[in-house]
């Protein structure tokens, strides 16, 4: 009778065991299931984080020529938003949407010279495990893109019908050292002249056989985006924003009067790294601030505190996992 309790006991502990496995195996699965699902707002709120830097960054230049320039000038004589629209698509086939931003010119027609202003796409991706958005093309074009998977590259195929009508151009958009694709090439033919087959590195140029042409532009796959317009995702921008940046402005005219220097945020940055308590004077020019972090990448240590500290404009952020 013993030894049938002791089984029956095993065996419970058994399926205790094996449940909670499987519960911790669907937990898993669904929060990266979450991710993906919300992959599109993270891409949205990371956009509105790209307009306030540029909306930051453009009165700071503001400020640097018009000295007693104000807010309200700012706002209504000198900021102009730009016109983008965005859209999600698998463009490096990982099976994750990627964000696709299109930055249409003001004035896309220039009657003197005769030429189209192309737009500029810039393509972003995610990584699941890090959550860091990393930028993947930034580039002209014209429309659509094309995608040649024989040489890994993007085509853009070009408008100049005003110019030269029988001239059809594509721009090859090919990866650099860091993957990120960029026009590398202009790649044209003139129908109407014989063999007349070239391409025009930027900066150079050089003629290339018809077979070469060809290897660029046939076998292509066309890739349309849906554009959607931004405006009910955005955030407003307010005068926060251009109240921090005067407080930046105005602490980096006092730099010569600081207590501080940049060694010796370096130095509190090795010493929290150390696992060492640090503690300024509240009176003190170097500020830190503290924020609590949750690192989903990191298991073994998913509790953080992510430190900044500063002296005047020179600033360093530091994050310490809770062992």
């Amino acid at each position: 009778m013993k030894k049938f309790f002791v089984i029956l006991l095993c065996m419970v502990l058994l399926v205790g065991i094996t449940g909670c496995g499987n519960d911790e195996q669907t937990n898993k699965s669904n929060k990266n299931e979450l991710i993906i699902q919300n992959i599109q707002d993270y891409y949205i709120n990371y956009y509105n984080e790209l307009r306030e830097k540029y909306y930051a960054e453009s009165y700071a230049a503001y400020k640097h020529t018009h000295i007693a320039g104000t807010k309200d000038d700012f706002k209504n004589n000198y900021y102009k938003e730009k016109i983008q629209v965005y859209a999600f698509k698998d463009i490096n086939n990982d099976n994750i949407e990627d964000f696709i931003i299109k930055t249409i010119p003001e004035n896309d027609w220039d009657e003197k010279k005769s030429w189209k202003i192309y737009a500029s796409i810039e393509a972003y991706t995610i990584d699941i495990k890090t959550k860091e958005i990393e930028k993947i093309m930034d580039a002209n074009f014209d429309d659509n893109l094309l995608y040649n998977s024989d040489k890994n590259i993007y085509l853009s195929k070009l408008s100049r019908k005003y110019e030269y009508p029988d001239l059809t151009s594509y721009y090859i958009i090919s990866p650099n050292e860091e993957g990120v694709y960029n026009q590398t090439k202009l790649i044209s033919y003139f129908p109407t002249k014989k063999d007349d087959f070239f391409y025009k590195v930027l900066g150079g140029g050089n003629s290339i056989s018809e077979d070469e042409y060809l290897s660029y532009v046939k076998d292509t796959k066309e890739i349309v985006f849906e554009y959607i317009d931004p405006k009910n995702s955005l955030h407003e921008l307010d005068d926060k924003l251009l109240k921090e940046v005067d407080e930046i402005l105005d602490g980096n005219s006092k730099q010569d009067n600081l207590t501080c220097s940049s060694k010796d945020v370096d130095n509190i940055i090795e010493l929290l790294l150390r696992g060492e308590k640090v503690r300024v004077d509240s009176n003190s020019d170097i500020k830190i601030s503290s924020d609590e972090r949750i690192q989903n990448y990191n298991q073994e240590y998913p509790y953080a505190t992510e430190y900044t500290i500063s002296c005047g404009s020179y600033s360093k952020s530091v994050r310490i996992s809770h062992k």
